[in-house]
């Protein structure tokens, strides 16, 4: 009389292989029928037999042995865990001269490529960085981001200009770096549209309006810009106003 016994570790992780042995009684002759509940199944007979699965959950592992007509089954659970997963983004921008903290999150052990087992890996210079991870179940993960450099936007809006002809401040012109979109208008105090540039980073206003100067007077400014900082592309918008002195 056949005897149907397997025996493999309680727990294994998704995609692993867990090794599965037969300890009961049987010929070598006789006929093994195993199923993994869905998983992916290698090997026949006594064994060696290993199984996987490619998702979590409780997965039920059957044996039944078949000699000469005499049969004996058993079930057994295993549980597969899931992969660590990270709170990591595939890809970031840093501005050129910063530094950037790539945290994959609480793990039991970290290996960078860069050979650190730390987990914060303090990231500087553009590259491809790696990090391979252990949960506490022993699953293991890899995860790859992309650091790029980027030159990023600045902006500084003067508050006032003498056009007076003297070649010093005689125009109103914000100074912005590395914008993606950049619009300026200046508006008199009557909300009335002087001035606008669309994409033109040198843009500036001399006080005039079709070849009339403009008198002494407050006036209106509002730029429209989008360019990167802080790892992401920001929108943003900048109101205020400009004293014209003549």
């Amino acid at each position: 009389q056949p005897t149907a016994v397997i025996d493999f570790k309680p727990t294994v992780c998704v995609n692993d292989l867990l090794a599965i042995t037969f300890t009961g009684l049987g010929l070598p002759t006789s006929t093994y029928t195993w199923d993994a509940d869905g998983g992916t199944l290698t090997g026949t007979g006594q064994g060696p037999v290993t199984a996987s699965w490619i998702s979590e959950g409780v997965k039920t592992i059957s044996l039944t042995v078949d000699e000469n007509g005499c049969t004996a089954s058993t079930t057994k659970n295993v549980t597969v865990t899931p992969l660590p997963t990270t709170k990591l983004e595939p890809h970031y921008n840093i501005c050129l001269g910063e530094e950037l903290n790539l945290d994959p999150g609480s793990f039991t052990t970290y290996e960078w490529n860069g050979g650190s087992n730390d987990r914060i890996m303090e990231a500087d210079l553009a590259g491809t960085y790696t990090v391979t991870v252990t949960d506490n179940n022993g699953c293991e993960n890899t995860f790859t981001t992309v650091v790029t450099d980027t030159v990023c936007l600045s902006l500084f809006i003067p508050n006032a200009f003498t056009p007076d002809g003297d070649h010093h401040n005689d125009i109103f012109k914000p100074v912005i770096e590395y914008p993606i979109d950049y619009t300026l208008r200046i508006y008199n105090r009557w909300g009335e549209l002087l001035y606008t540039s669309i994409n033109n980073t040198n843009a500036f206003w001399d006080g005039t309006i079709n070849g009339l100067v403009c008198p002494t007077d407050v006036y209106v400014y509002n730029i429209e810009f989008s360019g990167f900082e802080n790892q992401r592309i920001i929108k943003g918008v900048r109101n205020g106003t400009v004293t014209l002195i003549r």
